[in-house]
């Protein structure tokens, strides 16, 4: 695995620049998203030994308690602006973890330039679930050993590169109708595409695979025959803007 020598590199770039002045616009701000359980100390390794302007922690609703004195503790001593996600649900982790992703990037991309992950803290299955969603999403991930960050090698082939513009067009145009259609005819309205694409590109086929096996929509069938059709959580996250590097 790759060391994060640049991440250091702009950690001290970052602190060097922090006290204002004519250059220190030229800084790009951070907010660090780190998973936490029990152990506290890969998170607060991350917040000594990368970049972060803020520092958004989430955790399983058990491990909320231990999360807040995390993130008052960092505040006072390091002075780094902190919130807590506490709403992962185990049952739900890939779910949760999506939608929160996706709050923190929509509610913090106006405000800074880089978004980076640190899963040195908490089970398995929250760190996975978050380092799948950052690839997702195009930002990079790290986690400490020690004093020492090592960068998680990233996704080679991304969703974004696995679907279609065609596709990418019925995607919007589910978010645009809230989320979902009722029937293809009101589908193909929104996108000028004929029902027999829509249903191409939605089930997919032998040789290609649809927006519903790439679990991006969902699609259910009425009592009168017509296909509600309904964007996902991935789905949705999926069209969120990527963060420019």
């Amino acid at each position: 695995m790759a060391r994060t020598s640049v991440v250091l590199e702009n950690k001290s770039k970052r602190r060097r620049g922090s006290g204002g002045g004519e250059n220190s616009g030229t800084f790009r701000k951070t907010v660090q998203i780190a998973t936490a359980g029990e152990d506290a100390s890969g998170v607060l390794s991350g917040v000594r030994n990368a970049p972060v302007n803020k520092l958004i922690v989430i955790c399983y609703e058990r491990d909320k308690d231990i999360a807040k004195r995390l993130a008052t503790t960092i505040t006072e001593t390091l002075k780094t602006e902190t919130e807590v996600y506490g709403t992962i649900r185990p049952e739900y982790c890939y779910k949760d973890i999506m939608q929160v992703f996706s709050q923190i990037v929509e509610q913090n991309q106006q405000n800074y330039d880089d978004f980076l992950l640190n899963v040195s803290s908490g089970d398995k299955m929250i760190c996975i679930a978050a380092a799948v969603t950052s690839f997702i999403l195009g930002f990079k991930a790290f986690f400490c050993k020690g004093d020492e960050c090592v960068m998680l090698p990233p996704m080679k082939l991304s969703y974004t590169e696995m679907v279609s513009e065609v596709k990418m067009n019925i995607l919007r145009a589910l978010d645009k109708a809230g989320g979902s259609v009722d029937s293809l005819d009101e589908l193909s309205k929104l996108t000028d595409y004929g029902k027999p694409l829509l249903s191409y590109h939605i089930h997919g086929s032998e040789d290609a695979r649809g927006l519903i096996d790439l679990g991006l929509a969902e699609a259910t069938r009425h009592s009168r025959g017509k296909t509600k059709v309904t964007l996902t959580t991935l789905g949705k996250m999926l069209l969120v803007e990527k963060i420019e590097e």
